[in-house]
């Protein structure tokens, strides 16, 4: 017979995480993400997407920040419950929220690139 104190230990916060390795390379290409941000603006560049604009706006880059880590914790929460019901689709979510901060990190290297004059560089 499980005592409470067991229960407790089985709870969302206490079990392993399903997907670890895709949280963090998610975490990282978000990392890779705020930084092409931040080099975006600083060269006169905007932000795209119309939520972190306005944070950015509002808060500046450490806004920006804490947009992005809650963003974060947000992203890995919902892969958790759906992972939990359907461990399939859980980890396509997990990749799916790897690439979409992977390509807009890529998107804003491209950018300084051609800004930086990258454009005569390419044949």
């Amino acid at each position: 017979m499980a005592s409470r104190h067991d229960d407790a230990r089985e709870g969302i916060l206490r079990r392993d995480l399903l997907f670890a390795r895709f949280y963090l390379w998610f975490i990282a290409a978000s990392a890779f993400d705020i930084v092409m941000t931040a080099l975006v603006l600083s060269i006169g560049g905007y932000e795209a997407n119309p939520m972190a604009n306005f944070v950015i706006a509002r808060f500046g880059l450490h806004g920006a920040l804490a947009y992005k880590f809650a963003l974060a914790i947000l992203v890995i929460f919902c892969c958790e419950i759906i992972g939990r019901r359907d461990r399939r689709t859980g980890r396509a979510v997990a990749g799916f929220a790897i690439v979409m901060p992977a390509m807009a990190a890529v998107l804003g290297g491209w950018l300084i690139f051609r800004a930086a004059g990258g454009d005569a560089l390419v044949p």
